[in-house]
């Protein structure tokens, strides 16, 4: 977002233009009562676009002036004046305020040989001397004034470049991967600003010495009084400098905080993704069944709980028990699953039902998978909580056997 900052230069500019286009300048025959296109270029100054519409207001005068143009000399410094007003349209780039004065060629002398037959000796007369003289000097002064103008228009082509570069430090735009990354990018336009700043003040400091010596040469007003409204104006610009600069500085530290926000809740993201392809990758398991064959009298197993709506915070407690013993029962069955899920939930005491990995007919295979589990969950930022848990086996096979009647 582009600063809206007011200054004296932009104030100063527009009152040159302004005045320029609604006061008679060098031709008394050219004005806008009197001409369509230097009329409507006015208007549209004042409405549209301070800057580009009065270049075409400069140009429709230019092609008014040519109509009265008959002399060679004349033809040749207006088609100067038209030539370089014509650039620097251009120049100042699309959209154009007159597309269709930058297609068109000059009409010379139309108006001026309308008037009647004998204007090839009306040179020769008094009053046609008169006449072109005046003409000669207006020319030339609308000539000294295009040349001001047109450093004008330079200095403000400098100051609006200082003034994108300022809003382009003010940005952090681009895609960052690490908050180390937006730090780095930070500090760097961070150190450039003041600089910026102070370069964008004396530009403006010129285009407002330009601006005014143009109006001078226009008004025909006194050189000091112009130079002191020069001084005064580039003092409240050196003075506002700190404040533009507090305020370039701000919102750079504001763009800072959205991406290193925006990478924050990326990383959010993405860690709660990975943390339920984890959980995903250790399933809750089961227990044998009566009628299942397990070639073993013990079989083990974990078990780990936690609660699926933590898995957005920072560090979720994850709860993990050591791998423990479960023996067959008389008559080759086993605990039933929601019985041992029973008791693990007592023993987590976290509302949760438990998931049990296993079984396993080896120990080693059971530690061994709770320590990939363990090692991953840290990875994945759980809060890992050990506990131990020891189920009430009761080896009530080898209790049948022993108390056989018939062995006794």
């Amino acid at each position: 977002m582009e600063f809206e900052v007011k200054t004296v230069v932009q104030k100063i500019q527009f009152i040159v233009i302004f005045t320029f286009l609604t006061l008679h300048f060098a031709f008394g025959q050219c004005s806008e009562a009197g001409d369509k296109d230097m009329a409507k270029y006015k208007r549209l100054t004042e409405t549209q676009d301070a800057q580009g519409c009065s270049q075409c207001a400069v140009l429709a005068m230019y092609m008014c002036s040519a109509r009265h143009s008959v002399e060679a000399e004349d033809k040749r410094k207006v088609r100067s004046m038209i030539e370089a007003c014509k650039t620097n349209i251009r120049t100042m780039g699309q959209p154009y305020c007159c597309p269709e004065l930058l297609n068109k060629e000059p009409e010379w002398g139309r108006d001026a040989i309308a008037q009647g037959a004998g204007a090839s000796n009306a040179s020769t007369s008094n009053t046609g001397a008169s006449a072109t003289s005046d003409f000669d000097n207006k020319l030339n002064n609308a000539i000294a004034f295009g040349q001001k103008l047109e450093t004008s228009f330079y200095s403000m082509q400098e100051v609006d470049k200082n003034r994108q570069e300022l809003n382009d430090l003010s940005k952090l735009n681009g895609k960052f991967n690490s908050v180390e990354e937006v730090e780095m990018a930070f500090q760097e336009k961070f150190n450039k600003i003041a600089s910026s700043v102070d370069k964008t003040v004396q530009s403006e400091n010129t285009a407002m010495v330009d601006n005014l010596n143009t109006m001078n040469h226009f008004l025909g007003g006194d050189e000091m009084i112009v130079q002191g409204l020069g001084l005064v104006a580039g003092l409240i610009n050196n003075l506002e400098a700190g404040e533009r600069k507090r305020q370039y500085e701000e919102q750079l530290k504001r763009q800072k905080e959205e991406q290193i926000s925006r990478l924050k809740a990326l990383k959010a993201s993405q860690v709660v993704e990975v943390r339920k392809a984890f959980l995903q990758t250790f399933p809750d398991g089961g227990l044998p069944i009566s009628s299942s064959t397990v070639n073993a009298d013990v079989i083990y197993i974990f078990s780990y709980s936690l609660n699926e709506f933590s898995l957005i915070r920072e560090k979720p407690d994850v709860r993990v028990t050591n791998v423990f013993p479960i023996s067959r029962k008389k008559g080759d069955l086993w605990v039933f699953k929601n019985t041992l899920q029973k008791e693990l939930g007592n023993h987590f005491k976290n509302g949760e039902t438990p998931i049990i990995l296993g079984f396993f007919t080896s120990e080693k295979d059971a530690v061994s998978l709770r320590e990939s589990f363990l090692y991953l969950a840290s990875q994945c930022d759980f809060n890992l909580i050990k506990t131990t848990f020891n189920y009430p086996n009761v080896n009530e096979k080898k209790e049948e056997n022993d108390s056989d009647f018939w062995k006794n």
